[in-house]
């Protein structure tokens, strides 16, 4: 995906990605095997108690950034929340303290994008948990709801039972999403949800957010604001994806969508192009997606070739895709991409 020459799909806050792919795939395997090493090295620093693995873990915690960045198809929720605990935890003095609160945080966020429809009646998994199906299923999707903004507060307790239960419940979640989401995230939650066991011993003192240091306090407000961009943009966020960059990319209803790239060269028949192919469920019918396949595209073709781009999406719970994207002659219109801020050209009524 990042070797030289490969198709680049950039983020829409960098789209001359292409221009940085230099390495070979040996190379590039070569690099994230030093990657690997380095992080190794840094757990050893943490068990010898070395003051400079606070250092090397946000290093390499930047380089795996850095990874990320280079193509639109490694976006993942991971990454974002991984990026964020480890801020917390190598910048801030009380880090600690401060590490439960965006655990919790990320909990309660998520479980506020699950308060809907898709969600509640188990139409937005893509895939089955197990045999339960009906009202079970249904009781399951609500009691995650239920876990995600009430009990996880659990974690902030200073009764020794309210932890172990808050702790048991999310462990249990996190064990039972495996067959829907796959090992990354779960495995992701079960070591923030260790270090929160462990940080715990370190600061036995209770938690009240209005007491803590104004570290603590900036930072989880900083990202509870970010939660809040994708709610002031127009439209169904879930179909549009704007603002979304901002915040967690939880998988809160499940999206179906036609995404297409014509191509019409001179002499030539038209063809079709599946935007969609190959991509992750999440990230398939993001417009962003489109806009750099297009990009893509329109650098591979001839000067007189003519490029239109065709996004219809849904939620699975409606009957009828609806028009997200039309852009006709792309390639000498090619429309700003302002991922701060909506896009005319995207449809978001």
């Amino acid at each position: 995906m990042l070797a030289r020459g490969g198709e680049a799909l950039c983020w829409p806050m960098w789209s001359g990605c292409a221009s940085w792919r230099v390495l070979d795939p040996g190379a590039l395997t070569a690099l994230l095997l030093a990657l690997a090493a380095a992080t190794l090295v840094a757990a050893a620093m943490f068990l010898a108690r070395w003051r400079y693995a606070f250092a090397l873990l946000a290093i390499n915690m930047a380089a795996l950034l850095a990874v990320e960045l280079q193509d639109f198809r490694l976006r993942q929720n991971q990454f974002y929340m991984l990026a964020i605990a480890v801020a917390c935890f190598t910048l801030l003095p009380e880090r600690s303290r401060a590490l439960r609160y965006i655990v919790v945080a990320f909990y309660f966020w998520a479980g506020l994008l699950k308060l809907n429809r898709e969600w509640l009646t188990g139409a937005a998994l893509y895939k089955p948990i197990w045999h339960l199906d009906g009202a079970l299923l249904r009781a399951g999707c609500a009691w995650v709801v239920v876990l995600e903004l009430v009990f996880v507060f659990g974690l902030l307790f200073h009764r020794r039972w309210l932890f172990v239960f808050a702790l048991v419940q999310l462990v249990l979640f996190a064990i039972a999403s495996i067959v829907v989401v796959g090992p990354f995230y779960p495995a992701l939650m079960m070591v923030l949800l260790a270090a929160c066991a462990v940080l715990r011993k370190e600061s036995e003192a209770p938690l009240w957010l209005w007491q803590e240091h104004p570290s603590t306090l900036l930072a989880v407000a900083l990202f509870c604001a970010l939660q809040l961009i994708p709610r002031m943009m127009p439209g169904d966020t879930a179909l549009t994806g704007e603002g979304r960059l901002f915040a967690l990319h939880m998988f809160d209803a499940k999206v179906i969508c036609s995404s297409e790239v014509i191509l019409l060269e001179p002499g030539h028949e038209e063809r079709k192009f599946d935007a969609s192919l190959g991509l992750p469920v999440r990230t398939a019918c993001d417009p962003a997606v489109l806009y750099a396949r297009g990009r893509t595209v329109c650098a591979r073709s001839g000067r007189d070739a003519e490029v239109d781009l065709h996004l219809a999406s849904r939620r699975s719970s409606d009957k009828q895709l609806r028009e997200i994207v039309s852009l006709r002659d792309f390639c000498r219109q090619m429309p700003e991409y302002r991922w701060w801020r909506h896009n005319d050209w995207i449809r978001a009524g």
